[in-house]
Order: C-alpha cells, then sequence, then structure tokens
C-alpha cells in the first residue's frame, strides 16, 4: 500500500513537472523524446514540489496531501486548457515555435544522423546494441536493488538531510523555531538548501509514515533521468551504438551509481547541472530554442535551491550566456547583450529568492566558508601552499580506477590530443564552463577555513560527481568524428 502512495506521488510530480515543461515549450514539447520530456519533468516537478512547502512554511501553513495537492491541480488543469485553446489556435499556424518566439519557427531540438552500412555491419552493430543495453540495464537494476534494499543511512544524509525532512514530517510543517532552535544547534549545517530534505517530507508526508527505504527512490530516479537525458543528448549528433557507448560508460562508474543509492545529494545536484548546462550549449546552437535558455536558467535555479555549490554553476552558466553574447554582438544587438543575461539571473533569482529570504531572516550561515575580512585576492595568495595538497588530491582521483575506471585519464588524454577541438565554435563554451567550475571549487577550498587535508579528503570525490555527466558529453562531442568515420 505504502509502495502504491509512492506511485501515485511520484506520477503526480512528473505530471506536474510535465505540465511546466508544456509551459516553457509554449505548448506539447514535440521536439523532444517522450523518455527525455519525464527526466525532466521529474526533476522540475521535484522542484516545484519543495519551493511550494518552503513558501507554506514563510506563509505559516501546514503541509497536508490536499494543501500540498491544490497548487498541482490547479497547474495541471491550467495548462490543459490553455493547451487545447492553444492547440484550436495553432491548426492554421506552423507547428514548432518556442516559448517567446514570436516569427521565427523554433528548430527541431532532435537531430538523428542518418548513416549507411551494409548488412555486416548492421549486424554487428545490432549485436552491439543489446550488449549494451543488456549492460545498462543491469547496472539499472542492481543500482536499483542497493537503494531499496536498506534504509538511508550515510552520515550526511541522516544527520544533515532526513533529520531535517522527519522533523517536517512529525510536525507536518517546518516548525516556527526551526531556524533557531534545534535546527541551529543540534543538525550540521542549517544553512543548506532544503530541495531535496522538502521533498522527502512530501513522500512521507503521500506515504503517512516514515519509510525510509521508499523515499530513497528519489535518488535512484535522478539516476536513470541523468542517464536518459545524456543518451538523447548525444542522440542529437550521433547514432545509437555511440550514444548507448557513452551512457554506459557513465553509468558503469563505480562512484557516480554508489552515490545513487547512499542518499546524498550529489546525484541530484549533478542532474541539475548537466541539464541546464545541455540545454544552455542547445540554445548556443541555435538561438531560436528560446525554450531552452529558459530551461537552463530554470535548471540553474534548482541547482543552487538543491546544494550551495549549485550557485557556483549559476554564475559559471550566466557568465557563459553573457560571454556568448558579447562574442556574437554583431549578429545579436546591444540590447540582448545585457536583456537575456539578466533574463536568465532574473529567473535563478525567482526560484532562489524564498530560500535567501529565510536565510537573511534567520541568520542562517555557511559555517565552512565565509567571505574573508581581507581582498580575495590577497587570501587566495596568501594560502597558495593549499594548491600542494588539491594538486595531490586531484591526481588521487584521475588514476583512480577502483572508483572512476578510466574516465579522468581518457579526458585528459582527449583534451590533450584534440585541444585545439576542444576549443571550436561551440566545444568551448563547453570546456571552459568545465574549468571553470573546477577553477571555481579550488578557490573555496583555498579561502575554507577548515584543514584542507580533511576538506579535500571528505569532499572532492564527491564534488567532482557534479559535472561528471558533463565531462562525459563533452567526451562524446569530442570523439564523435572518429568513432561515426
Amino acid at each position: 500500500m505504502e509502495a502504491a502512495r509512492v506511485l501515485i506521488a511520484l506520477s503526480g510530480i512528473i505530471v506536474v513537472g510535465y505540465s511546466l515543461l508544456s509551459i516553457i515549450f509554449y505548448g506539447m514539447p514535440k521536439g523532444l523524446p517522450w523518455a527525455e520530456r519525464i527526466a525532466l519533468s521529474y526533476g522540475l516537478g521535484i522542484g516545484f514540489f519543495s519551493l511550494e512547502m518552503l513558501i507554506f512554511f514563510i506563509m505559516g501553513k501546514a503541509f497536508s496531501i490536499a494543501a500540498l495537492a491544490a497548487p498541482g491541480l490547479v497547474v495541471i488543469v491550467t495548462v490543459s486548457i490553455a493547451l487545447i485553446v492553444n492547440n484550436r489556435f495553432r491548426r492554421t499556424r506552423d507547428e514548432g515555435r518556442g516559448m517567446f518566439v514570436d516569427s521565427t519557427p523554433q528548430t527541431s531540438i532532435v537531430h538523428h544522423p542518418i548513416i549507411h552500412r551494409d548488412a555486416r555491419s548492421l549486424t554487428n552493430r545490432t549485436h552491439l546494441k543489446t550488449f549494451l543495453i543488456s549492460a545498462i540495464a543491469i547496472i539499472i537494476i542492481y543500482t536499483g536493488f542497493r537503494t531499496m534494499v536498506k534504509p538511508i543511512e550515510s552520515y550526511d544524509a541522516v544527520g544533515i538531510h532526513s533529520l531535517k525532512s522527519k522533523i517536517f514530517f512529525i510536525n507536518r510543517s517546518i516548525p516556527p523555531d526551526f531556524f533557531t532552535g534545534i535546527g541551529r544547534s543540534a543538525i550540521p549545517h542549517p544553512d543548506y538548501p532544503l530541495n531535496i530534505p522538502l521533498i522527502e517530507t512530501f513522500l512521507y508526508v503521500c506515504i503517512g509514515s516514515l519509510n525510509d527505504q521508499l523515499v530513497k527512490v528519489i535518488f535512484f530516479l535522478y539516476f536513470i533521468s541523468i542517464l536518459t537525458i545524456l543518451y538523447y543528448a548525444i542522440r542529437r549528433f550521433a547514432d545509437y551504438n555511440y550514444a548507448l557507448l557513452f551512457t554506459f560508460l557513465l553509468a558503469s562508474i563505480s562512484q557516480f551509481n554508489s552515490f545513487a543509492t547512499n542518499a546524498y545529494l550529489e546525484v541530484p545536484l549533478a542532474y541539475y547541472c548537466f541539464a541546464s548546462a545541455l540545454y544552455l550549449i542547445l540554445w548556443i546552437e541555435d538561438r531560436s530554442r528560446t525554450s531552452c535558455l529558459i530551461l537552463s536558467a530554470l535548471m540553474s535555479g534548482l541547482a543552487a535551491w538543491t546544494k550551495n555549490e549549485g550557485l557556483l554553476y549559476c554564475v559559471v552558466y550566466t557568465a557563459i550566456v553573457s560571454a556568448y553574447l558579447a562574442a556574437k554582438r554583431r549578429q545579436t544587438g546591444a540590447a540582448k547583450i545585457f536583456l537575456l543575461p539578466a533574463a536568465y539571473l532574473m529567473i535563478i533569482a525567482l526560484i532562489s529568492a524564498p530560500w535567501f529570504l529565510v536565510k537573511w531572516r534567520y541568520g542562517l550561515t555557511n559555517s565552512d566558508v565565509s567571505m574573508p575580512s581581507s581582498p580575495v585576492i590577497f587570501v587566495l595568495f596568501k594560502n597558495l601552499w593549499k594548491m600542494g595538497p588539491m594538486a595531490y588530491d586531484f591526481q588521487k582521483q584521475i588514476f583512480g580506477p577502483k572508483k572512476w575506471n578510466i574516465i579522468w585519464i581518457l579526458a585528459l588524454a582527449t583534451f590533450a590530443l584534440k585541444s585545439k577541438r576542444a576549443f571550436g565554435p561551440v566545444m568551448k563554451y563547453i570546456t571552459i564552463s568545465i574549468l571553470a567550475v573546477i577553477a571555481g571549487y579550488f578557490a573555496v577550498y583555498a579561502v575554507s577555513r577548515i584543514d584542507i587535508r580533511f576538506l579535500l579528503r571528505t569532499t572532492w570525490s564527491r564534488f567532482i560527481l557534479h559535472f561528471l555527466p558533463l565531462v562525459v558529453y563533452w567526451l562524446a562531442r569530442m570523439w564523435r568524428e572518429d568513432m561515426n568515420s
């Protein structure tokens, strides 16, 4: 019975997310495969319900199934009516327009290359496809088993996130004194965003009990969603075997599939960061895909709502939008150089505003990293000695096949062999975003007040997961010409 309630709750999350996706794409997102739509709807739906619960706290409302479901039902009904009216209106117009695109039809987001092969080649490719699908299916099934076989037990998952969600469930709300009482004195890191703790509370409310095993399905579905988005991202420029190969490469990385089972927030954050980067790149490839830029901004905002580290990705991706428009200023026009980055940042700000309001009201600050009293450049110079431990730990991850297979060795070799292609017309934005994120993490380590060796030992192997899917996508694009030939 509890499993059925979780299934209904997750279905509601996806339906609401799908409705939001329909708003973004100004109608049914026909340019996206159905599986990719569901993967995107899942992350959007979770963001919708968790933000709704935070707003309930600000308004002093309790969490009940009826109260939580009402805004979602309003969205579904409103979008359904709008779609019916819109479909009637569009019968006399061209299909495929993006949101806020007035006159230019939106280019299809899906492109599957047509490659002619002989009969033997097709047979071999069919066998390879069967093998890769079977291998990915086995990994997914095994990861699902490891997720559901035990309740939440990892330290951060229990002591920071799950404990909050249980308190919220028992009180059927975020207690009014939570951020001044137990939430500040007894629970580590009260400043951590509440996207995942609140969605865990949402499932507890739907179930009617504290069932940790069923709630862990959240993280497993993020894992599947990343694989789905990656596969269809690669299918836009390569055939199915090529896409399956890199999807298998990501799924088989031990560190990645392990963190899909332990209820840490690394995989959810990786989902939002990757989705934001991917749809930003799709917009860069074709600026008529305005919906992709909006979706990227939403995912960036939800990344910041998932973990504090998500703010770094918001800064990097906003800078990428600004840099791209500045480079294309002759074709873009002066107004858009300022308006589009401002709109991108505004979407992120709207998503982040409720949580930052709570943090400001209760004086919540990060206990690990704070702005130094001296200028940042002086602090960074003073802490140059930390580069030694950082470089040592970095090479441990690169040459750590037990956790990472050969992914980082392959990435470094690819960058060394194909550095010119890495900074090609579109690839440079992916490359620069990855390098900027790594530099951002190193800067945070440099100004942190915690012992650098302890901090690296406990965090760096997790932080790498945040940009791992983007690195795999980058590799797929870098090698596409060689393998397709």
